[in-house]
């Protein structure tokens, strides 16, 4: 894989496990994973370990209800009204 001038990628991804504790071992197995074998960097300040509704993702987020479903953030909808108004 080559990097680009900068050394920047624009790869993002989310890991979902059932508990605190496994988010937190997934995230320095990853972190770890990517430093040594990928020889990459990641960004301490954009990562977390939270909730999947508390948290967005490219505009969306999950549901907290029985059935996980996929929405749009309230930020994004707002944009998109905001959008509509203007046009």
């Amino acid at each position: 894989m080559r990097r680009p001038p900068d050394g920047r990628h624009g790869d993002d991804g989310n890991v979902y496990v059932r508990s605190k504790a496994a988010g937190e071992r997934a995230r320095e197995s990853l972190e770890r994973f990517l430093r040594e074998k990928l020889r990459l960097e990641v960004n301490r300040d954009q990562r977390a370990v939270a909730r999947p509704w508390e948290r967005k993702f490219l505009g969306h987020s999950v549901t907290w209800r029985r059935q996980p479903k996929l929405k749009a953030s309230k930020e994004s909808v707002q944009r998109f009204k905001d959008t509509l108004r203007h046009k």
